[in-house]
């Protein structure tokens, strides 16, 4: 094997880079060329070789490479110019040479820092900015709207618990590496100030950063794959003993077909299980324009139940509100709503539904209550 890659140390981890390369050297392996994410390196034979980073503002470039002259001044001092990328230019001279160091007063070296850790501030601020965004955008839809944001989002913690922890850790590693970076950079710029030389050797600190990192983003990914891959869809039974409740058991009777309007759409059961929650997403059609759509809970934590039963009603089809839904007893349930808008809400214990249909009357309303309280108590 002629040639091999590995991965960079981290951008802000100069020593480390530095002696990094140096180790490479010393095993029989000569830097190359550095990318974004992997060094190249060519099989040669070991040396000991003294590797430097020189931090290099993108805007003094010419064409993105150093310019001649300035690379002409470091090979008259000894040092032989590798490769660059970004901001990291590599230059390497053999150990025993008499070649200088860049810097004899590392408050100089420190200036040379600034525009690195700008870059590593603005990196650390897009996601930050982005969440904000999609912050105030939310609030605006949900709130300002005829909604509420807040609603929108307890119900999504409760049943997609996996999705928002996976959406959260990910988003905490990109941001993670680089807060990490800048606050490195900025103890590291206050140091050269004050006299302290940069230290040419691995910060075993950074190790850990890049274990931690690729943990908590690995979990991340692992919470997403979970909440897609999780779920499991399957046509609507004729029966069941689910919590979910089928047309037929409402007194509908017809032949199971798609809904006309939305011919794609067929009648269908989706099961997932959260952290918090199971829930049913259930959707049934029949003949003659007969439909109706459900979800129903069951919370880990009955505590949960009042806030979540808000936030139900607040992100209902047609309610919209608690403002729009009426308690109303029905035996066998610890709590049932009815609104002006096609849906009903029925709660017993830890278990929750919605329903939408187009009942006739405000009884049959009811008696679908009724039915759902019935079954409940079955099962129990």
């Amino acid at each position: 094997m002629k040639h091999k890659y590995s991965l960079n140390p981290k951008e802000f981890d100069l020593g480390g880079t530095e002696k990094f390369y140096s180790d490479m050297a010393a095993k029989g392996w000569k830097l190359v060329s550095r990318g974004v994410f992997l060094s190249r390196f060519e099989k040669s034979e070991p040396e000991a070789v003294r590797y430097r980073i020189e931090i290099v503002s993108p805007k003094l470039l010419e064409n993105g490479k150093l310019p001649e002259e300035q690379v002409g001044i470091y090979e008259d001092c000894g040092w032989e110019y590798v490769t660059g990328r970004g901001f990291h230019h590599v230059f390497r001279a053999p150990d025993d040479s008499d070649a200088p160091e860049f810097y004899l007063d590392p408050a100089q070296q420190a200036e040379t820092l600034q525009a690195l850790r700008k870059q590593y501030i603005w990196n650390a601020m897009i996601p930050l900015v982005y969440v904000l965004l999609f912050t105030i955008l939310s609030f605006f839809r949900w709130n300002v709207a005829d909604g509420h944001w807040f609603a929108a989002f307890y119900q999504s913690w409760v049943a997609d618990t996996y999705l928002i922890i996976g959406d959260v850790l990910i988003l905490f590693g990109l941001v993670f590496r680089d807060v990490w970076g800048m606050v490195y950079l900025s103890r590291l710029y206050h140091k050269m100030q004050k006299g302290i030389p940069l230290n040419h050797e691995s910060d075993g600190r950074h190790y850990f950063l890049r274990l931690a990192q690729w943990t908590i983003t690995i979990v991340g990914l692992g919470c997403l794959c979970w909440d897609t891959f999780c779920g499991q869809t399957f046509p609507m039974p004729l029966e069941t003993k689910e919590p979910y409740i089928l047309l037929k058991e409402l007194g509908v009777s017809g032949e199971r077909t798609t809904n006309h309007p939305y011919s794609d759409r067929e009648s269908e059961v989706v099961y997932k299980k959260s952290l918090l929650a199971e829930s049913w997403t259930a959707q049934e059609f029949v003949q003659d324009q007969q439909w109706l759509h459900q979800k129903v809970y069951i919370l880990q934590r009955p505590g949960m139940m009042e806030q979540f039963v808000e936030s139900l009603m607040y992100n209902s089809t047609f309610g919209r509100s608690p403002d729009n839904f009426t308690e109303i007893e029905i035996q066998g349930l610890d709590h049932a709503w009815v609104s002006k808008s096609l849906e009903c809400i029925a709660v017993k214990d830890n278990k929750a539904i919605i329903l939408t249909h187009l009942w006739e009357s405000s009884e049959e309303m009811t008696d679908s209550l009724q039915r759902i309280a019935q079954k409940w108590a079955a099962m129990d």
